[in-house]
């Protein structure tokens, strides 16, 4: 198939679609990507005999819509995140789109919740680990540290992180496409090097809904998260009150190991889980 990809407009967006498509590649499809800033999709669609498109909902435009009610042939995979119910205009547009069947999966991170309880086609698909990214990460000397945090972070949860930051006995590492203005702050970050930064750590801090959870627990390094329910499958540990933070790296209870996360818990299985149901080998 010739799968067209929406490029999302974070890192958090990005590592999932990204888990997705290398996975789609080595199945032999051949993937897109598409910055929809820089071309309209009257123009995608004329230009290539597009299959399949992989979008987050937060991309969803008008120009997308009328392609795609136009060419019902066209597979359509949709991601809903924390983040979709901001842009109306999307949210306008998928409710609209549902009632013609597109996306025909759309594969929201939740099991329920007021932005996705009236959805159709829905599918729980929680972040999983990119095992082609992370099949042969290990620690780095020049970035080992005490804790790292990979943006990004979810506004209401900015103070535990400058919080933190206020320990200048911890080695703390921060990695952002967002400027901090902290002396930890390192700079922006490749996905490709996120395998080096998270063995590296001795704990990483997870205030986001991300593969960052579960790619941490892989390398069997401490987790926080604020989001321990939905991880419980992972081992994740939750520490909403991070001010015992020697303890969390002394102690050896906190290190949960969790279950094998390669075996179980890739975009491997994401992908298939999709495919399956949409009757595609």
């Amino acid at each position: 198939m010739k799968i067209v990809y929406v490029i999302p407009n974070n890192m958090e967006r990005y590592t999932i679609l990204n888990g997705w498509v290398n996975v789609l590649q080595k199945y032999g499809h051949k993937c897109i990507p598409w910055n929809n800033k820089q071309k309209t999709a009257f123009d995608v669609f004329d230009e290539e005999d597009v299959d399949m498109i992989l979008m987050f909902v937060n991309n969803y435009t008008e120009d997308i819509y009328k392609c795609l009610e136009e060419r019902p042939f066209v597979r359509t995979v949709f991601f809903a995140d924390s983040f979709f119910s901001t842009n109306e205009n999307a949210k306008d547009l998928l409710l609209k789109s549902q009632e013609w069947g597109c996306p025909e999966i759309l594969c929201t991170k939740y099991e329920s919740g007021i932005e996705y309880d009236t959805l159709k086609n829905k599918i729980i698909s929680p972040p999983a680990v990119d095992k082609y990214i992370h099949i042969d990460g290990q620690s780095t000397n020049f970035i080992q540290s005490d804790i790292a945090f990979i943006g990004p972070c979810p506004k209401e949860h900015e103070n535990i992180i400058y919080n933190i930051c206020k320990n200048t006995e911890l080695n703390i590492k921060i990695f952002d496409n967002v400027v901090w203005d902290v002396p930890q702050y390192i700079g922006k970050v490749q996905y490709e090097f996120i395998k080096y930064i998270l063995p590296s750590a001795k704990m990483v801090l997870c205030p986001s809904y991300n593969d960052i959870i579960p790619s941490t627990l892989m390398y069997d390094n401490i987790c926080i998260t604020l989001y321990p329910n939905m991880f419980e499958e992972f081992g994740a540990i939750n520490k909403d009150k991070i001010t015992d933070i020697f303890e969390c790296l002394n102690n050896k209870e906190y290190r949960v190991r969790p279950k094998p996360i390669i075996s179980q818990h890739t975009y491997n299985h994401r992908v298939k889980v999709a495919l399956d149901k949409l009757g595609i080998e």
